[in-house]
């Protein structure tokens, strides 16, 4: 494509009659210089549009953390569950780190119910094309989603050895709230000394206890608990 067009620009210097020396220049210009001026204008082009994308989608290359966990008091019995999300909110026009704490309860449920529960509420609140880390100290969870729910769902909610899938209802919720989000499931150590494990086994035992603690919500410059794993 170069080599045409330089041929074109020679052939009109030929007409013009241009001394030897202006042809010269004219031809280092087109076979040179116009193929690295135009890679570099690509260049620019290309840089500005990564540019605006990253500002106009600033929430969604933003990371989120999750911490979630569940409680039944007799399991099955009265249950609680609880949840913390770390993620960027935007206030009084700037974006700032904050904190939210979620907590619930159910009369009659399992461990395993409030387990989920807690993914999934925790994971409803957020909006599509985010990225997530959620930590659980319940395996149950997160070898569900990571390992088995896609084995479940391809032979109609039936386990290996063709039993009803136990919880159906909440794994197609949690399924559904995982949808359009990039989430990186985390198994943690349960009574490890994980401060926002350990919150929300507070949160969870204290909604099943019928006596729910304060929820935070708020910046995260003002919660006084770790987010480590």
């Amino acid at each position: 494509r170069y080599n045409s067009r330089a041929s074109l620009i020679f052939a009109r210097a030929d007409i013009c009659v241009l001394p030897k020396l202006e042809i010269s220049i004219l031809r280092h210009w087109a076979t040179k210089c116009l193929p690295s001026f135009q890679i570099t204008i690509c260049r620019l082009t290309f840089l500005m549009f990564l540019y605006y994308h990253m500002l106009t989608h600033a929430t969604i290359l933003s990371m989120i953390t999750i911490f979630t966990d569940g409680s039944s008091k007799g399991n099955p019995g009265p249950g609680g569950w609880g949840a913390v999300v770390s993620y960027e909110k935007t206030v009084n026009s700037t974006q700032q780190e904050w904190i939210t704490e979620l907590g619930g309860r159910e009369n009659h449920t399992t461990n395993n119910r409030m387990e989920l529960t807690a993914a999934i509420k925790a994971l409803e609140s957020l909006s599509v094309g985010v990225e997530v880390t959620l930590y659980s100290d319940a395996t149950y969870v997160v070898k569900g989603m990571t390992e088995w729910i896609h084995g479940w769902m391809k032979n109609n909610w039936r386990t290996s050895a063709k039993k009803a899938v136990e919880n159906q209802d909440l794994w197609m919720d949690l399924y559904q709230a995982s949808v359009d989000k990039k989430i990186h499931w985390k198994l943690i150590a349960g009574n490890a000394g994980i401060q926002a494990n350990e919150r929300c086994d507070e949160i969870a035992t204290s909604f099943a206890d019928s006596a729910p603690t304060h929820l935070y919500n708020g910046a995260k410059h003002g919660y006084k608990i770790s987010l480590r794993a």
